[in-house]
């Protein structure tokens, strides 16, 4: 078994959480490594040969592409794929495909959203792309949930797919509330 690693900015808290998004295009197992300090996600596509990392061993991230949010703080605060862990399958929340997607949020955006995007367009985009002002090519395979988080929500936690939590056939994520002043929350939604 190999290793591979990149090494993020410390400050930005690179790393702090990581979505496994599942195969896309090319990729085996694509990932996304969230910087919910500085406000970013990176999606490491990567293939068979150089592992998830498209860069030498050790080296700074280089993303395949870089999901931001101008409307919000700490984008990457939530952020989980499709893939379903300890197996090489992924699930779609979004689109009439089984090609996993990838789900992140921010705070303090109006609406408190989370953004859906669809895995299908994620191996063709690169740069940086910006979900409260999408691309042409990210706008149409991009959707926003937004006024689902109760009210006094304390913060993120974690996420993460499930498979089919009521049985409709779809899958479904769930997002947990931090909260150090009293019990937490789980919000599902399907």
């Amino acid at each position: 078994m190999s290793t591979t690693s990149v090494v993020g900015p410390a400050s930005d808290f690179y790393g702090n959480l990581i979505g496994v998004i599942g195969p896309l295009g090319a990729s085996p197992g694509a990932l996304a490594i969230a910087s919910s300090q500085t406000g970013y996600v990176d999606v490491d596509l990567g293939t068979t040969s150089p592992g998830p990392f498209m860069v030498s061993n050790g080296a700074a991230p280089a993303p395949s592409v870089r999901f931001t949010d101008s409307a919000a703080t700490s984008f990457g605060a939530v952020v989980t794929g499709g893939g379903i862990r300890g197996t090489s399958s992924g699930v779609s929340l979004i689109g009439a495909d089984s090609v996993p997607d990838l789900v992140s949020g921010g705070v303090s955006e109006t609406g408190s959203p989370v953004y859906i995007i669809d895995g299908a367009v994620i191996p063709s985009l690169s740069g940086a792309e910006d979900v409260a002002a999408p691309s042409t090519r990210l706008a149409p395979k991009l959707v926003k949930v937004a006024g689902k988080i109760p009210s006094g929500w304390g913060g993120y936690s974690v996420s993460s797919i499930i498979p089919d939590s009521n049985g409709d056939g779809w899958a479904d994520f769930a997002i947990g509330e931090f909260s150090s002043s009293g019990p937490g929350r789980v919000l599902v939604l399907y």
